[in-house]
């Protein structure tokens, strides 16, 4: 299917990867670097380190919404960023969201 035809729906089907819901609740952060930390990229190591420590380090908040900057290495192409939302950490392939923007002149609504 051509870029163009797509819909936001089939982009936020294709799009979007969940890789931590919130039944994880306030160790979301901390779950998604110990399942996929050796992909994760764009953190530094402080930042790092806090999420791994938990909840309980007094910088993890704060470290967590530094995920909302780092990307995610996939097997698949593209360029995936992590966004760090309420309800869940989701991989978003931006190259391909930016190709349909571009495409069908339209922002996406995110």
């Amino acid at each position: 299917m051509k870029t163009e035809t797509l819909t936001q729906d089939d982009i936020r089907q294709d799009c979007f990867i969940c890789l931590a819901d919130d039944c994880n609740g306030i160790y979301m952060g901390q779950y998604l670097l110990q399942v996929h930390g050796e992909c994760i990229t764009g953190l530094s190591e402080e930042d790092r380190t806090s999420i791994l420590a938990g909840p309980d380090d007094e910088y993890y908040d704060s470290a967590c919404c530094a995920l909302d900057n780092a990307e995610i290495n996939t097997e698949i192409p593209g360029t995936w960023g992590l966004m760090y939302d309420d309800g869940g950490v989701f991989a978003v392939n931006y190259d391909k969201i930016a190709e349909w923007e571009e495409a069908t002149e339209k922002v996406f609504d995110w």
